[in-house]
């Protein structure tokens, strides 16, 4: 992939990444009540996800806040792509299940 590719795939993870989050945010009170143990696993997903998505997100927030992104920066940020791209997938597979049978 090359520049304006992977500009877009990277904005697509992140957009999914929140998407995810922002649904376990909002499913999990429920299941926490009525489904404690898929509880547990979603929460483990989203450790699973979060420590994907990391880079992603520190280099998102150094963005917004105006801050310069190194090359370091930017290459754990393409090295992360791809983690957080099938961790954030995992979690919206068990998400959707555990929505469904709730």
């Amino acid at each position: 992939m090359r520049g304006e590719a992977i500009r877009e795939y990277a904005a697509e993870v992140f957009r999914r990444h929140n998407s995810v989050s922002s649904g376990l945010l909002e499913a999990l009170p429920f299941l926490e009540a009525d489904a404690p143990d898929l509880a547990e696993q979603l929460l483990s997903a989203e450790d699973a996800m979060n420590t994907a998505c990391a880079p992603i997100d520190a280099v998102a927030v150094r963005y917004r806040d105006g801050e310069s992104v190194d090359l370091g920066d930017q290459l754990a940020f393409a090295r992360a792509l791809e983690a957080c791209e099938r961790e954030t997938a995992a979690l919206e597979t068990l998400l959707a299940a555990a929505v469904g049978s709730a």
